[in-house]
């Protein structure tokens, strides 16, 4: 009877554990193979029309640029627990409904500094500007911030801006950057087109979901993180996956966002929407 005793409490332990490391992803759970999209495009590109790019600076964001929000949120994990979720936003002029870009920040940053670099864009384009802070403020988790809580911060988003929910896309620096391209593999149906800047993914860590959005990425000649030869390589799984993909190489930068954001960000709004308008 000990001996039966301890092996199910063994086991259960080892469940636990599984689960602990290793969460379900329901989105993922029901995807049908056979529906799955053939091989997309991938198409490549300089971007030269950048007017200064200037060396590596500090950098905060201004205070007092957006709304802050709080949401109560439990992540999708087995020991995920409700707790509150922080997230900015800007609206523009105008009467709405707007489309809608949701901004995935860097490792280490908070939503306000996506939104510094896209507000100029933002209010001359009329685009609602959402910017969530991460869980954990160096890495994002498909558990905990990912299509559920997302989808959680555009329905509380809904009650406070004009949003058009079948015009919403996703853009993410490096670490956010590299969850935009996550989120590109994962069925959730959220977004119109997906864009990234100094930013890639291994491709073993990449998901081919049923349904493929535009994506494009951005990254510096002499980015110190992430190499050309990395974006060629998720790019080309990206475009294995049924993405149709195009990359910009910016010669001369590095993986500084905090100076080119702002410059880039009108280029990158043209490549999201150019697809899906």
């Amino acid at each position: 009877m000990n001996f039966i005793r301890s092996f199910l409490l063994t086991l259960l332990t080892g469940i636990i554990l599984i689960a602990w490391f290793f969460p379900p992803d329901p989105i993922q759970a029901k995807v049908d193979v056979t529906a799955l999209p053939t091989a997309g495009s991938l198409v490549q590109h300089e971007y030269k029309d950048i007017v200064y790019l200037g060396g590596d600076a500090e950098y905060e964001p201004p205070k007092g640029i957006a709304d802050q929000h709080v949401l109560m949120h439990k992540g999708t994990s087995l020991f995920s627990r409700e707790k509150e979720r922080i997230w900015f936003g800007k609206k523009p002029g105008g009467f709405g409904p707007h489309p809608t870009l949701i901004l995935l920040h860097g490792s280490g940053r908070t939503g306000e500094a996506m939104i510094d670099m896209w507000r100029e864009t933002a209010q001359k384009k009329g685009i609602v500007l959402i910017a969530p802070n991460s869980s954990a403020s160096k890495a994002w988790s498909l558990s905990e911030d990912g299509p559920a809580f997302l989808n959680a911060v555009l329905d509380q988003a809904q009650d406070h801006y004009r949003i058009d929910r079948d015009r919403v896309y996703l853009m993410g620096h490096s670490a956010g950057g590299q969850f935009a391209q996550k989120l590109a593999g994962q069925d959730h149906q959220l977004f119109k087109s997906i864009t990234s800047h100094g930013a890639a993914l291994e491709p073993s860590r990449m998901k081919r979901a049923s349904t493929a959005v535009p994506v494009s990425l951005y990254v510096g000649h002499r980015d110190h993180l992430f190499s050309p030869q990395d974006m060629t390589a998720s790019a080309t799984t990206l475009a294995e996956n049924g993405h149709d993909v195009t990359t910009y190489l910016i010669p001369n930068h590095t993986h500084w966002y905090y100076r080119i954001g702002p410059q880039i960000a009108p280029h990158m709004w043209e490549e999201l929407t150019k697809a899906t308008n």
